[in-house]
């Protein structure tokens, strides 16, 4: 697992930072922060480790 993909999910849901605020302070992308808060609600901490981008075919 990445963990500063858990820092960063930790941070909006522990310490109440918004989306925004988590980018600016991370230096990623708001949408990345989103999907990551998602993912670890979905998943949790195991949603948020590093997944590949190659094409499954």
């Amino acid at each position: 697992m990445k963990p500063k993909n858990l820092v960063i999910v930790r941070a909006v849901t522990d310490q109440g930072l918004t989306h925004a605020e988590a980018a600016t302070r991370y230096g990623v992308t708001r949408q990345w922060v989103h999907t990551l808060v998602r993912r670890y609600e979905q998943e949790g901490p195991d949603g948020v480790a590093p997944r590949s981008r190659a094409p499954r075919a």
